[in-house]
C-alpha cells in the first residue's frame, strides 16, 4: 500500500512536468536549452566535476521554470481576487527568479568553456 502511494506521487509529478511542457513556452525553451547543453558537453568532453556542475545548473533552471509556471497558473486562477498591478508584480518577480538562475548558469557554463580553452 505504501509503495503504491509513492509510485502514484512520482506519476503525478511526471504528469506535472509533461503538463508544464505542453502549456508553457518557457518550460519548452529551458528543456531545449538543457538538451543542447548536454549534447555540447558531450562534444567538448566535460570532466566529471564539470558534469556535476552542469547537471546542478540544469536542475536549478528547470526547477525554477516549473515553479514559475506553477505560480503563473495560481495567479491566473485567482486573478479575480487581485488587481492588475498585483498580478504583474507576482509574475515579474517569479520570472525574475528564473532569469537570475539562468544567467548564473550561463556564467558558470562560460567559465567552464573558458577553462577548457573554448572561446
Amino acid at each position: 500500500m505504501k509503495l503504491r502511494r509513492v509510485v502514484n506521487k512520482f506519476i503525478c509529478a511526471f504528469k506535472g512536468i509533461v503538463t508544464a511542457f505542453k502549456i508553457d513556452f518557457g518550460v519548452k525553451t529551458q528543456f531545449t536549452l538543457a538538451l543542447i547543453t548536454i549534447v555540447f558537453g558531450l562534444l567538448i568532453g566535460l570532466t566529471e566535476t564539470q558534469w556535476l556542475i552542469v547537471v546542478v545548473c540544469i536542475g536549478a533552471v528547470l526547477t525554477a521554470e516549473l515553479l514559475n509556471t506553477a505560480i503563473e497558473e495560481v495567479v491566473n486562477s485567482l486573478s479575480h481576487l487581485m488587481h492588475d498591478g498585483q498580478r504583474k508584480r507576482i509574475k515579474d518577480i517569479s520570472a525574475g527568479a528564473v532569469l537570475t538562475i539562468s544567467l548564473t548558469s550561463l556564467i558558470i557554463m562560460m567559465l567552464i568553456l573558458w577553462s577548457k580553452g573554448v572561446s
